[in-house]
């Protein structure tokens, strides 16, 4: 908890570092500039722009850089308590690598991996503390062993992908680990059921 709040600190510090010009206009090339969003020129870089959304009381909802007009770098949402919701990177507009999703109590709720634009990787759901669901992508489809947890931990179901549909054994359990259900699929269709 002492990390996120830290962390948060040092995005917002770090955010704040450098604001000279601010400009209300909406330059062209800027699509996916967030609504009510204010730019502010870096001094040494015409071609970096630093956008930031704020809500009510000037607290900073969204904040994140553009590079000729394409997201780049770091960008991070807050919940309106100030508590980091979002961070997630881009290269050439495009999400790229890890992305955390949070509560508004510091919680980590998602993790995911994308790879120029599309989820690539791991992809993990928490309740608290404990791993609801995991998950992994290959170019955006879902590629590999899917899980999915009860509130104790123990598995609930599993089963297997491949190119976004279901291959292979896909197993259901009791709370004691027991299988209660098992089918088999072949290219997203149910094959056979036990």
């Amino acid at each position: 908890m002492k990390n996120l709040r830290l962390l948060t600190l040092v995005i917002v510090l770090f955010g704040c570092e450098g604001n000279k010009t601010v400009e209300e206009s909406t330059p062209a090339g800027f699509a996916d500039l967030p609504a009510g969003a204010i730019q502010e020129s870096y001094p040494d870089n015409d071609h970096m722009v630093r956008a930031t959304v704020y809500g009510t009381d000037r607290v900073v909802l969204q904040q994140g850089d553009y590079v000729d007009g394409i997201r780049q770098g770091v960008w991070t949402e807050f919940h309106p308590n100030g508590f980091v919701k979002q961070v997630v990177g881009y290269v050439n507009g495009n999400k790229q690598g890890q992305q955390l999703e949070l509560d508004n109590r510091g919680q980590l709720l998602v993790r995911s991996t994308y790879y120029q634009g599309e989820l690539h990787g791991d992809y993990v759901k928490y309740n608290r503390t404990r791993i609801k669901e995991k998950k992994s992508y290959d170019k955006g489809k879902q590629n590999g062993q899917n899980e999915i947890f009860y509130a104790n931990g123990t598995v609930m179901e599993q089963s297997n992908y491949v190119d976004g549909q279901m291959d292979g054994p896909a197993k259901w359990f009791d709370q004691e680990g027991n299988v209660t259900i098992e089918y088999l699929y072949k290219n997203g269709e149910l094959i056979k059921d036990e």
